[in-house]
This record gives structure tokens, C-alpha cells and sequence, in this order.
């Protein structure tokens, strides 16, 4: 099976970065049999005679944004179900995902839907994570003045 490869290099980099994806499982086959349902319900309508040009038509015009949406998807799901490499919540034996990781989740989805822009999405994970590390250091120098 071919190698799963993340064409978006904002994508690609998220993916390092999460630690989400570096076995993922894919299936080549699984994708062919969900765009095939996807070809059929856009034929699904069209006379028989008209329906294998009907099936060139969506191809032709839909394919390679399929498949980058179908990419992209997978990803998006496999960082909102897996924690980052260095959760805070790791060491402490909790479920789930910590605060940081929803919040980024948010600014992921908004990238992932193409409502920002890959430096916007940089911009609002670096500010993410530098209000996480003001609050860590407050309360670290709250601990130390009691």
C-alpha cells in the first residue's frame, strides 16, 4: 500500500507537531468505496445514457478537492482524538484532553474549514500557548510566595 502522504504543508506540519498521524491507519479502499457513493449519488439522478459522462463530469471536477477534503477530515479527526505527545494530563492518569488541546482544536477546525489562513492559524496556536505559559507562570509564582 502506498505511503499516506499530507499534500497541505500546514497539514503535514500539524500532523509532526500532534504526533497524530505517524500510523495511521488508512485505507485506500475505504476512500475509493466513500467517493464511489459520492459519484453514485451525483448520477443517481441522471438518465442511464447520460450516466458514465455524468461520472467523468464529477470527476473531472471534483476529484482532487475529494480527496484533499477526505485527507484533511482524517487528520482533523485523528488530532481531536489523540492527545498531544506532551499532555499535562499524561502524568496525572486523566481522560480525555486538556484545556490547550480543546482550544486548539477550535483554531484547527477553522484552518481545516478554510475560514483562516495558515498564518492566522499560527498566530492564534502561538497565542494559544503563550497564555497557557503566562497562566503556568502565575500559578507557579503564586506556589512559591505561599
Amino acid at each position: 500500500m502506498p505511503e499516506f502522504a499530507i499534500d497541505d504543508p500546514m497539514l503535514a506540519l500539524i500532523a509532526r507537531f500532534a504526533g497524530c498521524c505517524s500510523k495511521l491507519d488508512v485505507s485506500e479502499e475505504s476512500f475509493l468505496r466513500q467517493q464511489l457513493d459520492e459519484i453514485r449519488r451525483y448520477v443517481g439522478s441522471a438518465p442511464k445514457e447520460q450516466t458514465q459522462e455524468k461520472a467523468l463530469e464529477w470527476i473531472a471536477g471534483n476529484a482532487e478537492r475529494y480527496r484533499d477534503d477526505w485527507k484533511t477530515n482524517l487528520i482533523a479527526s485523528e488530532a481531536s482524538s489523540n492527545r498531544c505527545p506532551d499532555c499535562p494530563l499524561e502524568d496525572q492518569g486523566g481522560s480525555g484532553r486538556c484545556e490547550i488541546h480543546d482550544r486548539w482544536l477550535e483554531v484547527l477546525n477553522l484552518y481545516v474549514k478554510d475560514e483562516t489562513s495558515s498564518r492566522q492559524y499560527v498566530e492564534d496556536t502561538l497565542g494559544l500557548l503563550r497564555r497557557h505559559k503566562e497562566r503556568l507562570r502565575r500559578s507557579l509564582s503564586l506556589e512559591n510566595s505561599r
